[in-house]
């Protein structure tokens, strides 16, 4: 496994299907829900395994005074794996 790490946003279906094993909300929401919400990112980080997006973490901010992590996201089924390689 080699992770390579990116400040672009992913696409939409990589998010919604990353955000999809949190458990943190309806399964049913469509891609472009989650488009809107990328727009509203102020940064972003986003960790990928090949084609597939295995971590992200994005933050908000009002520009001048304050930031706030919204997601630090990891696949479930990939951070066992990750944590014994180096990066």
């Amino acid at each position: 496994m080699k992770i390579i790490f990116s400040l672009e946003a992913p696409a939409a279906l990589s998010f919604k299907n990353l955000y999809d094993t949190t458990n943190w909300g309806p399964i049913e929401r469509d891609v472009g829900f989650y488009a809107d919400a990328l727009r509203g990112s102020w940064a972003s980080v986003s960790a990928h395994d090949g084609d597939r997006l295995v971590a992200f973490a994005r933050a908000i901010s009002d520009g001048k005074l304050h930031a706030f992590i919204t997601e630090m996201i990891v696949d479930p089924n990939t951070s066992s794996a990750a944590s014994e390689n180096s990066y």
